[in-house]
C-alpha cells in the first residue's frame, strides 16, 4: 500500500539516485489536514499510514486502513482511515472516524476492538476511553462513512 505522502516505493531501481526518484507518487490523493497550522507553521495530516487495523468494508472489494493515533484536544488526531480497493495500492478516499467518542486507535493492543461486517457495509470500533462501541455505515456509491450508532 502506498505511503500517504510519498507513494509507492520503487525497489527495483539502482542505488545512487536522488531519494524522490525511488517513489512513485503519480496516483496519490490529498491527505486531509488540520485547518490551522501548528506552532511550527505545519498543517498536520489527519490520517497516518502507521496501521493499527485493516477492515474490509464492501464485500471483498474495498477495505479501510485504520491508523494509530492519540487523542489531541487541538484537533490534530489522525482518525481518518484510508479507503483502498483490493489489489490497488493507492488510497481512494480518506474517511473520518471522528473523535467524539475517540475510536480505539490509540493503542496497538486494541486492534481487535475494530471489526467490520463487509457484506453489510458496517465498521465497528471500540472506544479508546470509557468503554462502548461506535457503528459506522459505509456508502459504496458515495464512498462516505457515517456514524450510525454510539453505545456507551
Amino acid at each position: 500500500m502506498a505511503d500517504y505522502d510519498s507513494g509507492v516505493l520503487l525497489d527495483d531501481l539502482p542505488d545512487g539516485l536522488p531519494e524522490e526518484d525511488y517513489w512513485d507518487a503519480s496516483e496519490l490523493i490529498d491527505v486531509p489536514r488540520k485547518e490551522k497550522p501548528d506552532e511550527h507553521g505545519i498543517y498536520r495530516p489527519l490520517a497516518t499510514p502507521t496501521t493499527i487495523a485493516i477492515a474490509f468494508i464492501n464485500g471483498s472489494e474495498e477495505f479501510l486502513r485504520i491508523g494509530h493515533s492519540h487523542y489531541r484536544s487541538d484537533g490534530t488526531s489522525q482518525t481518518h482511515a484510508a479507503l483502498f480497493e483490493a489489489g490497488n495500492p493507492w488510497p481512494q478516499a480518506y474517511l473520518d472516524l471522528g473523535t467524539d467518542p475517540f475510536p480505539s486507535v490509540n493503542n496497538y493492543s486494541r486492534n481487535l476492538s475494530i471489526d467490520s461486517a463487509p457484506d453489510a457495509n458496517l465498521l465497528v470500533t471500540g472506544h479508546a476511553f470509557d468503554g462502548g462501541i461506535t457503528v459506522y455505515r459505509y456508502d459504496p456509491e458515495e464512498r462516505t462513512l457515517a456514524k450510525e450508532w454510539v453505545g456507551r
